[in-house]
C-alpha cells in the first residue's frame, strides 16, 4: 500500500492499540457518515481531526488506500463545504498526545 512522505499515519504496529484506546485520547466514532468509519476529535467548533479506521481499500492502479486507512487528517467547515488537509505541517499541532504516546510515524 502506498504510503505518502507528507502525511501522518498511525503506526501500523500500533494500530491494534489505537483503535482500544481512542477514547482516551478525546476521538469519538464520527457519526457524520457510515463509510469509511472514521474516529474524530474537535479542535474547535468547526475544525477536527480525523482519523480513517475502515479496512483499506486498494486501487490495483495506483496502489493507493482510497478509504485512507490510518490518515490523520484535519478537516474544517465553512459555510457551504467541508475541507480537508492531510499534510503534516496543518495536523502536528493537533496530534502532538498521539506522536508523545508514539502512535504516530513520521
Amino acid at each position: 500500500m502506498k504510503i505518502h512522505d507528507g502525511i501522518h499515519y498511525i503506526k501500523l504496529d500500533k494500530w491494534d492499540e489505537f483503535l482500544q484506546s481512542y477514547e482516551k485520547f478525546g476521538f469519538k466514532l464520527n457519526s457524520r457518515y457510515i463509510l469509511p468509519e472514521a474516529v474524530t476529535r474537535n479542535v474547535s467548533d468547526d475544525t477536527w481531526i480525523q482519523i480513517n479506521i475502515s479496512e483499506p481499500c486498494v486501487n490495483v492502479w495506483d496502489n493507493e488506500d482510497k478509504n485512507k486507512q490510518r490518515e490523520v487528517w484535519l478537516w474544517t467547515k465553512d459555510d457551504e463545504r467541508n475541507f480537508g488537509n492531510g499534510s503534516k505541517s496543518a495536523t502536528t499541532e493537533f496530534i502532538t498526545d498521539l506522536i508523545e504516546a508514539g502512535f504516530v510515524e513520521g
